[in-house]
């Protein structure tokens, strides 16, 4: 379902198609009591207008306010490694650095994943770490 989420448009459009075949149904299935068919249907319709536009951006919105957040970790981990272990600035961590070996004893408690699959690199300790989805709004300010 990634290719609905990803662009709102889309979604929208097949939520909207989704809920206009659930109301033709229903108008279909109770034809010989259309008055009591039609008002429930169209109260369907008016339910669904409201509530699909909402559903698809927060998704995207909290995906990526979890991958600044993962950002920042990185950012803070790297800070305690450089002043605990006496780094310059150009130096670089590797990954056994600030996760330590075996997950253990590294300045991050647990390996720090991008929810939509992007990757991050490290960069200098002067530098700021980035995600690969950056153009998507994946990066830190």
């Amino acid at each position: 379902m990634e290719w609905l989420s990803e662009d709102p448009n889309r979604g929208e459009t097949v939520l909207t198609c989704i809920a206009i075949v659930i109301t033709v149904t229903l108008i279909w299935l109770g034809r010989k009591k259309l008055l009591v068919t039609i008002p429930c249907a169209f109260t369907f319709l008016l339910l669904a207008a409201i509530a699909i536009p909402s559903f698809l951006p927060a998704r995207n919105v909290a995906y990526r306010n979890t991958c600044i957040n993962n950002l920042k970790a990185l950012e803070r981990a790297k800070d305690e490694w450089a002043r605990e272990k006496h780094k310059l600035p150009a130096d670089i961590p590797m990954e056994q650095d600030l996760y330590g070996l075996n997950r253990t004893n590294g300045f991050l408690r647990s390996k720090l994943v991008c929810p939509r699959g992007g990757k991050y690199t490290f960069g200098a300790v002067s530098e700021k770490p980035t995600c690969s989805l950056a153009n998507k709004g994946h990066k830190l300010e």
